[in-house]
């Protein structure tokens, strides 16, 4: 230490000609250095959500989370499970390996989730959901009008979601808050009884009406043209035309 101190006063000159140097090659290293405020980093997690209508939390959890739980032990890079069950909905969480392909892992646990596919209930239905930083909204707007809620809302989604779209490196956007539409129906107990029908005759003539279902293809001159049966009920008309039998 003591003979550096005594190079260093020596070779002032020499020192200072270092430090101005270091100065200016640590300065350009900081201006080439990367920097983003919202990185793209993907989480090795994912969640499969199932939901099972009308089940209570112990069958959900019988029938359904404890098949899925035990069929993902098997992927490659499998940390931990968490399972939840409520009423009509099972939650599985699954954590892997830090730097795992999320991507190839989602492939692996939907095949796990197919195999197991006739043990489950007919009525459940799986989802595989994954996540990362890139799924967060970056930007914000919000929109006040004097028109009504639902023709904003209308206005929007006919003109600016589209505009924003098309602009480069835009990826989604979605407008929240919309004032949704709901139509409630109360059954006439006597007439209903007069006519010998029940509440789940409303609830199966619903079920099985307002669906596409597809009818096959039609080609004609080299085109093929999907086939699609049935309609959607898209107003009160429609809805109070569908027969009770």
């Amino acid at each position: 230490m003591h003979l550096l101190s005594i190079f260093s006063l020596r070779n002032r000159a020499l020192i200072a000609l270092v430090t101005i140097v270091v100065g200016i090659f640590g300065g350009i290293a900081l201006t080439s250095l990367k920097q983003e405020l919202i990185p793209s980093v993907t989480f090795p997690q994912l969640v499969v959500v199932t939901s099972y209508p009308g089940a209570s939390p112990d069958v959900v959890n019988t029938d359904v989370s404890t098949p899925i739980e035990t069929a993902i032990q098997g992927v490659d890079g499998l940390e931990s499970t968490t399972a939840t069950s409520r009423a009509n909905i099972s939650t599985v969480s699954a954590s892997f390996v830090y730097g795992s392909d999320i991507t190839n892992i989602e492939q692996k646990v939907q095949l796990a989730i197919n195999r197991i596919s006739s043990q489950l209930p007919d009525a459940a239905e799986s989802q595989v959901i994954t996540g990362s930083i890139d799924d967060l909204p970056v930007i914000q707007i919000a929109v006040t009008s004097d028109l009504d809620a639902r023709e904003l809302s209308t206005q929007l989604e006919a003109t600016t979601i589209d505009e924003i779209q098309s602009i480069d490196g835009v990826r989604e956007a979605s407008l929240l808050g919309t004032t949704g539409q709901r139509v409630s129906i109360t059954p006439d107990p006597v007439k209903m009884a007069a006519a010998g029908l029940s509440n789940q005759n409303i609830t199966d003539a619903l079920d099985n009406n307002g669906l596409l279902l597809p009818a096959g293809e039609i080609t004609e001159n080299g085109q093929t043209l999907v086939v699609q049966a049935g309609t959607r009920i898209s107003s009160l008309e429609d809805l109070g035309g569908i027969p009770l039998l």
